[in-house]
């Protein structure tokens, strides 16, 4: 059982913090698949897709966790629909977890200009490929998804959707933490669901305004 505690490890010990004015600030978005472990606060699923970008880091140690043992077609995946397009430098998700298993990032992240979606980032993750995490008994962690030279990564952007994967099962499996994702996965690795703190875009949004002649 996950034990509900509070963080003692914030965001603050991160490159990037939570923003409050980003593009999908009260964006509650949509869930498509998969879903949220049973633990997870909020209780129902409107206030846990909300919670993911209200622009805040939540303090409790269980907000917002996604689905264990989620392979393929039964991960926890989201989508946004943008009120009027946008253009996108960054796209941050942060996570947070009492322990250290369920820091660990994955997810592939698509967007859809109109056409169907597209993949700007398959397996998206931290760790060793990404932002390290620091020491001790808690773990917070995000992944940053940008242009070196600062350009859009995407433009005219109408949805985006993420799919997050589980991760590593506890904190003497590192080695494993984003093995397998097809099942039958060797040790049942990996098997935790994330604890997701907030999804952040960066960028512009356009508004088309017409002159009548």
């Amino acid at each position: 059982m996950h034990n509900d505690r509070i963080l003692t490890c914030t965001h603050t010990t991160l490159s990037y913090h939570v923003s409050g004015s980003d593009l999908l600030e009260g964006n509650a978005g949509s869930l498509i698949a998969g879903g949220f472990h049973g633990a997870t606060v909020p209780g129902d699923d409107p206030s846990r897709l909300a919670t993911l970008t209200d622009g805040t880091w939540a303090a409790n140690g269980v907000t917002v966790i996604a689905n264990d043992i989620a392979y393929p077609g039964t991960s926890l995946q989201v989508e946004w629909t943008f009120s009027t397009v946008a253009n996108i430098t960054d796209i941050i998700v942060f996570s947070g977890h009492d322990n250290v298993g369920r820091g660990w990032i994955n997810c592939d992240v698509e967007v859809d200009t109109g056409s169907g979606y597209s993949t700007l980032k398959s397996e998206l993750k931290t760790g060793d490929y990404g932002q390290t995490q620091p020491g001790g008994t808690t773990m917070v962690g995000y992944v940053r998804l940008y242009d070196d030279l600062g350009a859009n990564i995407a433009t005219a952007v109408q949805k985006l959707r993420i799919t997050f994967h589980a991760v590593a099962h506890n904190t003497t499996n590192f080695f494993q933490k984003f093995d397998d994702l097809h099942p039958p996965a060797p040790n049942n690795y990996p098997n935790m669901g994330t604890v997701l703190k907030e999804v952040d875009v960066l960028g512009t949004s356009s508004v088309y305004s017409w002159e009548l002649y």
